[in-house]
């Protein structure tokens, strides 16, 4: 089961990697083992008791887990509404008719 969640084994690897690389002793990585293993234990009862398969538990997780809250740094500014409506794009083309047009109006010259 570790190997179907990403996260959870991206989890195993994050504190074996700690633990050959001496960030952390023998007694800190038994308990992160230790609490892996639990959350691994209690989703598979959850997994029975919601009586779904894995495949069906993850899915409704997506659906049921609340959105993330993003912070401003997060945000990736072209995912941002567009905040022109068709109005407003009408208003510019109106708005540029009639520039040109005085335009063309200063533009002529007048004999007398």
């Amino acid at each position: 089961m570790i190997i179907q969640i990403p996260a959870r084994a991206e989890r195993l690897e994050r504190i074996v990697e700690d633990y050959n690389t001496g960030a952390k002793d023998i007694i800190e990585t038994y308990a992160e083992l230790m609490k892996l293993l639990a959350d691994l234990q209690n989703e598979e009862k959850r997994h029975i008791q919601e009586n779904l398969t894995e495949e069906e538990l993850v899915i409704y997780d997506i659906l049921t887990r609340p959105e993330p809250k993003l912070t401003k740094k997060r945000r990736n500014p072209s995912q941002k509404p567009s905040h022109t409506t068709p109005r407003d794009i009408e208003s510019t083309k109106t708005s540029t008719r009639l520039e040109k047009k005085n335009s063309n109006q200063s533009r002529r010259r007048t004999y007398n």
